[in-house]
């Protein structure tokens, strides 16, 4: 089992705000080197609703750096702004290509979860 960091960041853009959901990414040979790109997702739903939701979409996008874990302010490149709502730790039981399974641990919520790919970058989150 990985025990991996995550973070939650809320992103407002010009457009709308998203929450982009950053794992480090134990498919990497060392997850947890300084240059070691994260496994990153965005997400819809704001993270205090994860807990009553039985299943929502996420659309995997571009890794991002680890500097995310910690990082709030400004993005470079007129990309809008973060803000970290949630971070912790997850434990991976099965991370393959198609699916994953993750205990996540934050300040505000425990939660078991299954993630299944529907598409190229689509995935469906379930308890």
């Amino acid at each position: 089992m990985h025990t991996l960091r995550t973070a939650i960041l809320e992103h407002t853009t010009a457009v709308g705000v998203h929450y982009d959901w950053l794992i480090e990414d134990p498919t990497l040979p060392d997850p947890h080197a300084p240059d070691a790109r994260l496994w990153t997702a965005r997400v819809s739903q704001p993270p205090k609703d994860w807990p009553e939701l039985e299943r929502f979409e996420i659309e995997m996008i571009a890794p991002h750096r680890r500097l995310y874990l910690t990082y709030q302010g400004q993005v470079p490149g007129n990309r809008g702004r973060v803000r970290r709502v949630a971070e912790g730790v997850c434990r991976a039981t099965l991370w393959a290509e198609d699916r994953i399974m993750l205990a996540l641990q934050t300040q505000q919520m425990r939660l078991e979860l299954r993630l299944t790919r529907r598409a190229r970058d689509r995935w469906v989150v379930s308890k």
